[in-house]
């Protein structure tokens, strides 16, 4: 059996791509962008990791096991045993000691893109349990 009429709205208008015409075909450059964007921001995602850890692995070879001297603010320690009796008080001041564990006060990657400048900080642990906050913007002595 065959159709007597076909009812199609075809709007073919001189000098317009029939393709366009018709609305079919093209492509959508949002949709590619926001893939790009994604694929992008997962790239940045991992290179932020991997900096962390190299930078963190990079403290830990220069300094555990090391004696270093620089100016260091000695964090406030407690007697365990006694939950509220301190032992320490906050001390700034140069200090001399050797290093058992080593961790960026911050991570290097939020540092990146930042408006204000901070000066980054690591998080010294000495033999002797003490805590020290230690600025990397001066001279430090390694021996």
């Amino acid at each position: 059996m065959r159709a007597k009429t076909v009812n199609e709205d075809n709007n073919f208008e001189r000098g317009r791509n029939p393709k366009a015409a018709i609305g079919i075909g093209g492509i959508n450059l949002f949709d590619i962008y926001a893939e790009k964007m994604e694929e992008l921001e997962r790239e940045i995602s991992m290179s932020k990791i991997n900096s962390d850890t190299e930078w963190e692995e990079y403290l830990r070879n220069t300094f555990v096991g090391k004696k270093v001297t620089a100016n260091m603010t000695r964090m406030v320690t407690f007697d365990l045993k006694s939950a509220n009796k301190s032992l320490d008080g906050q001390k700034s001041g140069e200090f001399t000691i050797e290093v058992q564990d080593i961790r960026p006060g911050e991570s290097f990657s939020g540092a990146i893109g930042r408006n204000v400048t901070i000066f980054p900080q690591a998080i010294i642990a000495d033999t002797e349990g003490k805590i020290y906050t230690m600025r990397l913007n001066q001279k430090i002595y390694i021996e």
